[in-house]
């Protein structure tokens, strides 16, 4: 079983901490209730840390999107293994 508190103990950037948190609260809810769930937007680097800890520490599909290629601020989508793709909720601007 995954331990957040453990995990989140070892990471000293408090906004990287912070979003982790809330990466691995979506996650939990998705591997709970069977439904897909998105993090937040975040730099590739903090969205590829929750994406890498997310599928080890959990039983989802993971995938990252940022709405084109080569986009600067991507977010995670978790997705329970036999669940379809649901698109990523990003908006028009």
């Amino acid at each position: 079983m995954f331990n957040k508190s453990d995990f989140l103990r070892n990471i000293s950037d408090t906004e990287l901490k912070m979003f982790m948190a809330k990466g691995f609260d979506r996650a939990a809810a998705a591997e709970k209730r069977l439904k897909t769930a998105f993090s937040d937007f975040a730099d590739p680097y903090k969205v590829t840390a929750l994406a890498n800890a997310v599928k080890k520490g959990f039983n989802l599909n993971v995938k990252t999107y940022g709405g084109y290629e080569g986009a600067e601020r991507l977010m995670a989508g978790f997705y329970p293994e036999y669940a379809e793709d649901e698109p990523f909720p990003l908006f028009p601007f």
